[in-house]
């Protein structure tokens, strides 16, 4: 879940130090257990778009949103696996 007006951020051209995106599964509880992570740093949104699925297939809203980004972790919370990556050792030609 997202909690940063990024409508706002992307005209502006602004930069997140940071932005975190949790992934969640239902239990059959209903309870919600976080499962994965995705930590961008240095983040610009380029662009969002908004839709809806043809047919109302989903009943709900949708964004997509494009991401420009320094380095990215991906974190599988059980076991806690983790893996960094970043644009820094990128050759350029």
């Amino acid at each position: 879940m997202l909690y940063f007006p990024f409508s706002e951020a992307t005209p502006k051209g602004q930069v997140l130090k940071s932005a975190t995106i949790k992934m969640y599964n239902i239990l059959d509880s209903g309870v919600e257990k976080e499962y994965f992570n995705i930590i961008l740093d240095n983040v610009k949104v380029t662009a969002i778009t908004p839709s809806l699925h043809p047919g109302g297939q989903t009943g709900t809203h949708l964004e997509t949103l494009q991401l420009r980004y320094e380095s990215i972790t991906w974190k599988c919370c059980d076991g806690n696996i983790i893996y960094k990556d970043s644009w820094n050792g990128m050759a350029i030609a």
